[in-house]
């Protein structure tokens, strides 16, 4: 991220999913909420082998929303926090049923 090429504490930012979710694929965003930018990881899962890329190179202490979106079964599954970044976290995320309007409130 160019955005940061000159920060100079940085760290890489890890999440997994509940298990129980049976997640295939997933976006996860990153909202920046002091620089108004959003960055986009990409998860998925085929033939029990998983692709996270996580977020890699962000700034330590930055103020973040985490926000994923999955389809499963013809319905809208999502999560969203707050958070603050710091060295080496994981994040768990717990997907929970989403109707329409609350998707389209996610980024506000």
């Amino acid at each position: 991220m160019d955005r940061f090429y000159d920060e100079p504490n940085i760290t890489d930012l890890q999440y997994v999913f509940n298990h129980n979710d049976s997640v295939t694929s997933a976006y996860v965003y990153l909202v920046f909420r002091n620089i108004n930018s959003v960055v986009q990881s990409q998860y998925f899962s085929f033939a029990e082998k998983k692709f996270n890329s996580g977020f890699q190179n962000l700034p330590v202490g930055a103020k973040v929303q985490l926000i994923a979106v999955s389809v499963k079964n013809g319905k809208t599954y999502s999560f969203k926090t707050d958070l603050q970044i710091v060295s080496d976290k994981i994040i768990q995320i717990k997907l929970d049923e989403t109707s329409e309007q609350q998707l389209g409130k996610l980024f506000n």
